[in-house]
Order: C-alpha cells, then sequence, then structure tokens
C-alpha cells in the first residue's frame, strides 16, 4: 500500500511511506522536494546511491547520509559547514582518525573529539581555548601531562587535574589562588596521611 502514496501531495504522507515501500521505488524520492522524504530514501538505499547527496541542501539529509558513509567519504563530511554534520562524522569515526578535527570552529566538536580521540592524541588540544575541553582532558592525559593541567588558567581544568594528580605532587600547589582547590589538596594530602597511619607505615 505505501507505494501508491509516494506522489501524495502531502509531505507527511510521502515521508511516511517512504519508510515502508518497496525498495525498487526509493531512487526517484532522492530528489522529493521535501527533505524528509529524502532523509527516508538515504536511510534505506544502498550507500552507493546516496553518496550524491553528501551535498544535499538540507542539513538533514546530510546528517543521514553521514550516519551510513564509511572511510573516505565520512571522512570528507568533516569539511560540511554545518556543526550538526560534523558532530555525526565525529561519532562514527575511529578516535585514530579524530586527530582531523582537533581544532575544529565549534567547541561542542571539540568536546566530543576530546572524549573520543585516541590517548595518544591528546596532547594536540592541551592549548584549546575553551575550558570545558581542556576539562574533558583532564580527565583523561596520560599522569605525566597532569601536572600541565594542574596549573590550567580555569579553575574546572586545574580542580579535575589535581583529583588526578598524584600525591607527591599536591605540596607545590598547595597555596592555589581558588579555596575549593585548596580545599581539595588539603583533603587529599590528609586522605594519604590516614592511610599511610593505617598501613603503619606513618611516623
Amino acid at each position: 500500500m505505501a507505494d501508491e502514496y509516494l506522489d501524495h501531495p502531502y509531505d507527511e504522507v510521502r515521508a511516511i511511506a517512504v519508510r515502508y515501500c518497496t525498495i525498487f521505488r526509493l531512487p526517484p524520492l532522492l530528489a522529493d522536494p521535501e527533505p524528509e522524504v529524502r532523509v527516508g530514501a538515504v536511510l534505506r538505499l544502498p550507500i552507493r546511491r546516496i553518496l550524491p547527496l553528501a551535498t544535499d541542501p538540507d542539513r538533514r539529509v546530510r546528517v543521514s547520509v553521514a550516519s551510513r558513509l564509511e572511510g573516505n567519504e565520512l571522512l570528507r563530511l568533516l569539511a560540511d559547514p554545518d556543526a550538526l554534520v560534523r558532530l555525526m562524522v565525529i561519532r562514527r569515526l575511529e578516535p585514530d582518525m579524530l586527530v582531523l578535527a582537533v581544532q575544529d570552529q565549534d567547541a561542542d566538536i571539540r568536546r566530543w573529539v576530546a572524549r573520543r580521540i585516541a590517548p595518544a592524541y591528546l596532547y594536540l588540544m592541551l592549548s584549546d581555548t575553551e575550558p570545558t575541553v581542556r576539562q574533558i582532558l583532564a580527565m583523561r592525559v596520560p599522569v605525566a601531562l597532569l601536572p600541565v593541567m594542574a596549573t590550567d588558567d580555569d579553575v574546572r581544568v586545574r580542580f579535575t587535574a589535581i583529583e588526578r594528580l598524584p600525591v607527591a605532587m599536591l605540596h607545590a600547589l598547595a597555596d592555589d589562588d581558588e579555596p575549593l582547590v585548596r580545599e581539595l589538596i588539603a583533603r587529599r594530602l590528609a586522605e594519604d596521611v590516614r592511610k599511610e597511619n593505617a598501613d603503619g607505615t606513618g611516623t
């Protein structure tokens, strides 16, 4: 029955019909004037048939294309002008490939990159201008990089780094300008002393 509604004058009807129609009726719908109809066709057709829609004027269609592409075809969409399209790409690329997006102009994209990028490339983002990006890095960087982040200009970054910093490195940071950071350091040092006493290693 869905095949009978593919040329219905109402966009909403065609958008529903495209989800259930015979797959051989889908190719012409890639040129439908309604983006939701094109999205429905993109989600069902073989990848080779949807490649031209990677440059579709509607971002909903391009996001749907990005949700299906792989390899070099997916990488090309990192240059898409719309952040929502690039975000779909970032969420699907292998972590090693995200090095190509560490300087994306959109902070939300970079936050996703910071969460997913392979650990070996985290250092490339240490000077990111967005504090929330650096805060995510402080949760993931190797211990060797934590001292750098523990002196960051932003208190959120410092706090997150100091939570992970080895206790032996905390004394040098005990005079931090931010009370919350000083309290964190004092608490961690006190906990370390209690642990040493409990282990019988205290003096």
